[in-house]
């Protein structure tokens, strides 16, 4: 079994540049239900709480919770979850390879995307992922469980050079981590 996505599951959670979480923003009623919520005060700032859950559909959609700065109308932060108990196929989101003698089931798949304000722009500043599996393999009585957490933050928004990856070196969506990079080190 392998997993894909590495950083670019994290950046994929951009949903100020890539709306709405598993739809688009236009198709966005249909498929959520939105409400408001307590608003709350975070860093000294007036923040309301948008609460959105998936309606009902077998789909694997997502429920949350969106912060928005009231002053400024702003996302300042957005935790959700898939949906994992309406789809037996969720876990494809994640695994790229699946031996034919074993079953997955994703069992949580909880999100956290923070942004902040660069200048006069809203910027993607940090995304933290939390996954829980479990894995039978067909010779095997019991399941294996695995859990996979992943975080992704922004620490230097002025170096032009670090934005111009070549081609050949870029990461894609579908890449095994493990395959691309060998080590850890700087």
């Amino acid at each position: 079994m392998s997993m894909q996505g590495g950083p670019l599951a994290n950046l994929s959670l951009d949903i100020v540049n890539d709306p709405f979480v598993g739809t688009t923003l236009e198709a966005a009623h249909d498929y959520y239900n939105f409400s408001f919520g307590i608003p709350v005060e975070w860093n000294g700032k007036s923040i309301v709480v948008i609460h959105f859950s998936q309606k009902d559909t077998t789909e694997v959609l997502y429920s949350g919770d969106l912060y928005v700065d009231k002053a400024t109308l702003s996302l300042v932060k957005a935790t959700f979850n898939m949906n994992v108990d309406n789809s037996k196929y969720s876990w494809r989101e994640f695994v790229r390879h699946l031996p034919p003698d074993v079953s997955v089931k994703a069992e949580r798949a909880d999100f956290t995307v923070n942004y902040k304000v660069v200048g006069d722009k809203l910027r993607f500043d940090y995304s933290h992922i939390e996954l829980d599996f479990s894995v039978k393999y067909a010779d095997q009585w019991l399941r294996s469980k695995y859990s996979v957490v992943s975080e992704l933050a922004i620490t230097d928004y002025n170096n032009p050079k670090a934005l111009k990856i070549p081609f050949g070196q870029r990461i894609r969506m579908k890449d095994e981590l493990g395959t691309k990079v060998k080590d850890f080190s700087n």
